[in-house]
């Protein structure tokens, strides 16, 4: 969103009449008035824009070149306020426009939010039915994401209990026969996953993909085909069509799924963090939420083990399937099969392919709409190394994601596998280079000042390990939606 004297001088506006109301001169309703309204501003075509004087505009634009090192922040500050919602009557959709407008005065795109580095909250109870498989019999649970091998995962359980081509048979989207067929047998009805449970003799595995192309993967899968994923969603379609989001036309679908770039899909997400628990739930959003719930209730990632400090839940990144399932063989007696396993969603790269993605190299890949980033498929890396303002939002938003693979990486069983740790080495070295380089924004330092150090990133990302041995060549395969 650009900046524009008009939308600072709505800014100014809240700000001036909070001033005045703390001083008695205004009523508190007359500023919840003016609050929304100024928030309106800042939806396409709104009325409200013309409640704002040239007279407020012009004097907003002398504050903002005069003093904006510490007028930004303070705006900033307030629009995350008022985008709480909590208190204010506003109008259904105001908190979200809000937020992107503490965006609108901010050199950079949107800075404050990056910095803010709220945290993703899944909305769905974790790993009770829809994200778990279960044998009961043989105390074995094997737990995943959408978007992080659900299908695999499904695929390797099957094979391990003799049932994957009764699967097939049922349908060729294997989860028809996961959901009503497997799942209905009391061997196999879900349960959800606990360290008391995997402590009491269960054999409980979890696979993981790489938050970093995980993320990537989603916006795609998200807008494929104009799925009802984009359609259901909130606040993209708010930020996307503004006043227009209630009553989508078919030209509005269009914009929504060919026009949406990777930039705006993390300020959706942005938007949706910073709602707190209190977001909306909307259709099949667990493919684009993280794939770590909460640390509130999230207890199966990893940070849980026995009292002799042996593994509680083994993790499984996907990037090396097959190694990682045949130490974790090793260790447990749990012997998967996953020689030959694949998902639809995932693309063999060719020769081909790799030269021409050297030519996107410098490209701003996250700018790029939907329509061109599904015509010429450029590499997953693209997305997340080339604006920093990005990059640190986006590793700020799947922080605990990145701190489960970190741990995944350190675990003792798949440190005795050399490949895994040559693997492990180099997308350990991709998240580092991605979330730790470049220097911090302004806001950033304003956000930690007013608001606390919790509301800001700092250093190293959580449960950061020692670096592995140098990272091998990339491999051939690569994910894609």
């Amino acid at each position: 969103m650009a900046s524009t004297p008009a939308s600072c001088a709505s800014i100014f506006h809240v700000l001036l009449l909070n001033f005045l109301r703390a001083r008695g001169a205004v009523s508190s309703a007359a500023f919840r008035l003016a609050a929304v309204t100024a928030c309106l501003h800042f939806l396409p075509a709104s009325p409200a824009a013309s409640a704002f004087s040239s007279a407020v505009a012009s004097t907003a634009s002398t504050l903002v070149s005069s003093y904006s090192p510490l007028i930004v922040p303070a705006l900033v500050i307030v629009l995350l306020v008022i985008a709480r919602g909590d208190s204010w009557p506003v109008r259904s959709g105001a908190a979200a426009v809000c937020l992107a407008a503490a965006a609108a005065c901010l050199p950079g795109a949107a800075a404050a939010t990056v910095d803010s580095c709220p945290r993703l909250y899944t909305t769905r109870e974790p790993y009770a039915g829809h994200v778990s498989l279960v044998d009961h019999e043989k105390r074995i649970m094997l737990l995943f994401n959408p978007k992080g091998g659900a299908t695999v995962s499904a695929q390797l359980f099957f094979r391990y209990l003799g049932v994957i081509d009764e699967a097939y048979n049922y349908s060729r989207w294997i989860h028809d026969y996961r959901l009503k067929v497997f799942n209905g047998k009391p061997n196999h009805s879900p349960l959800s996953c606990t360290p008391a449970l995997c402590a009491a003799g269960w054999v409980c595995i979890r696979l993981i993909r790489q938050p970093l192309d995980r993320v990537v993967s989603s916006y795609q899968f998200s807008l494929q085909g104009c799925s009802g994923i984009a359609m259901h969603w909130d606040e993209l379609r708010l930020l996307k069509l503004g006043e227009r989001a209630a009553r989508m036309s078919k030209q509005d679908q269009a914009k929504l799924c060919l026009e949406t770039t990777f930039t705006e899909f993390i300020q959706a997400l942005t938007m949706r963090a910073l709602k707190g628990r209190k977001a909306r739930h909307t259709l099949a959003d667990d493919h684009f939420m993280p794939q770590h719930a909460s640390p509130e209730v999230d207890k199966c990632d990893g940070s849980a083990t026995h009292a002799n400090g042996t593994t509680l839940v083994y993790l499984v990144p996907v990037e090396f399937l097959d190694q990682a399932v045949s130490a974790l063989g090793s260790t447990t007696g749990v012997v998967f099969n996953a020689t030959g396993l694949n998902s639809s969603h995932y693309r063999k790269q060719d020769q081909n392919t790799m030269d021409r993605n050297v030519q996107l190299q410098g490209l701003n890949v996250p700018s790029w709409p939907f329509s061109r980033v599904n015509a010429q498929h450029p590499p997953y890396e693209l997305f997340t190394s080339v604006d920093a303002n990005i990059s640190r939002r986006t590793c700020c938003l799947f922080r605990d994601d990145i701190a489960m693979y970190r741990r995944a990486c350190r675990q003792p069983w798949l440190q005795q596998c050399a490949p895994c740790v040559q693997e492990c080495s180099r997308q350990l070295a991709r998240l580092r280079n991605v979330c730790e380089h470049g220097e911090r924004s302004v806001i950033d330092e304003s956000l930690a000042f007013h608001m606390g150090p919790s509301m800001a990133m700092r250093g190293p990302l959580p449960d950061a390990p020692a670096p592995l041995p140098d990272a091998p060549a990339p491999l051939s395969d690569a994910p894609a939606p």
